[in-house]
C-alpha cells in the first residue's frame, strides 16, 4: 500500500511520520521506504546526512547506493522488517557485497540485510540509529551500475534563460535536497530515469540546439554520489533566445552513447514541465 506521510520536524531535520492502525505493508511515497508491520505503530523517520557519518576513510572501501534514514517506531516490535531504497541496478541477479550500514555511539556497523531485491534491501530487525545501503568496492573494479534521473529547473526571469541541470543517483535524498534548494526556480520536469543505467565515476557531455552555453565551461558532468548535500554538481546553462523548441542531449563521454534526450518547446516552457523522449 502507498502512503503520503505528514511532514514532521524531529531535532531540526524534516522528517516523516505514519501512523499505522493495523497490520500490514505500507509504502512512503516521499522516501520509497516499505514498512511491514505486524501490530499499529506510530513512526517517525526522515533523511540522516551520509557526509557526517560515513568518514573519508570509510568512503575509500564502500560505495553509498542509497539514502541514509533514521527511523523512531513506537513499539518498536511491531515493525516486522524496514525495506530500504537503493539505486543499484542488479540486472537480475543477486549482489552478496550489500550490507547495511548503522551509525551509533560507537561508530559504523555493518550488517547483511535479510534479502536484497531490485530495488530494496529488507532488514528484519529494527534499529533507532541512522542506516542506509552500502556495497563493497573492491569486488567491482569501477563497474558499479546505477539507476539515474536528470533534474531540470528554470529561473523565473525570461531573458536570458536560465536552467540548472542535474544528473544524479536516483536517490530520493538527493532529489529532495535538490528541490529544497531550488526553490527560487520553477522545475521544469519531473524526475525522469535515464535511458540506461550508468557506471558510478564516468562522465557524460551535455549537447543542445545551437544558443545555449554551458557555465563553468567545462564540457563533462561526472557522475557520482555528491561529497555533501551542499556539494551537488549541476551544470548551468544559458539561453539567450528561445527558439520554438529546445534539444538537449546527454552523451557518455568514451563511448559517445547517448543515455537521455529531452525537446522542451517554448509554450510548455510557461507550465514548467516537458516530458523526455526516448527512442
Amino acid at each position: 500500500m502507498s502512503i503520503s506521510c505528514l511532514d514532521v520536524s524531529h531535532e531540526n531535520k524534516p522528517g516523516n511520520r505514519l501512523n499505522c492502525t493495523k497490520a500490514g505493508s505500507f509504502r512512503c511515497c516521499v522516501t520509497d521506504l516499505i514498512f511491514d508491520v505486524n501490530a499499529p505503530v506510530a513512526l517517525i523517520y526522515y533523511f540522516d546526512s551520509w557526509s557526517q557519518n560515513l568518514n573519508a576513510e570509510h568512503r575509500k572501501q564502500w560505495e553509498i547506493v542509497g539514502p541514509l534514514l533514521n527511523i523512531q517506531a513506537d513499539p518498536e516490535e511491531a515493525v516486522a522488517a524496514v525495506h530500504f531504497p537503493h539505486f543499484l541496478c542488479l540486472e537480475g541477479k543477486g549482489c552478496s557485497e550489500i550490507y547495511l550500514a548503522h551509525f551509533g555511539e560507537k561508530g559504523m556497523s555493518l550488517e547483511k540485510p535479510d534479502s536484497v531485491g531490485p530495488y530494496h534491501v529488507e532488514l528484519k530487525n529494527l534499529t533507532s540509529c541512522p542506516c542506509g545501503a552500502v556495497l563493497k568496492k573492491s569486488r567491482f573494479e569501477g563497474k558499479i551500475k546505477s539507476h539515474a534521473v536528470i533534474l531540470l529547473y528554470r529561473e523565473h526571469r525570461i531573458r536570458p534563460t536560465k536552467f540548472h541541470f542535474y544528473l544524479l543517483p536516483n536517490d530520493s535524498s538527493l532529489k529532495q535536497a535538490v528541490n529544497e534548494r531550488e526553490l527560487q526556480y520553477h522545475k521544469v520536469q519531473n524526475p525522469s530515469q535515464t535511458m540506461q543505467p550508468l557506471i558510478i565515476g564516468s562522465h557524460f557531455v551535455l549537447k543542445s540546439t545551437p544558443g545555449l552555453f554551458t557555465y563553468p565551461k567545462k564540457e563533462k558532468l561526472q557522475f557520482k554520489y555528491p561529497p555533501t548535500d551542499r556539494r551537488i554538481q549541476y551544470f548551468e546553462l544559458y539561453l539567450e533566445f528561445m527558439e520554438d523548441v529546445l534539444e538537449l542531449v546527454l552523451l557518455e563521454d568514451n563511448t559517445n552513447d547517448l543515455v537521455w534526450k529531452a525537446f522542451i518547446k517554448k509554450e510548455e516552457l510557461m507550465y514548467s514541465h516537458f516530458h523526455p523522449m526516448i527512442d
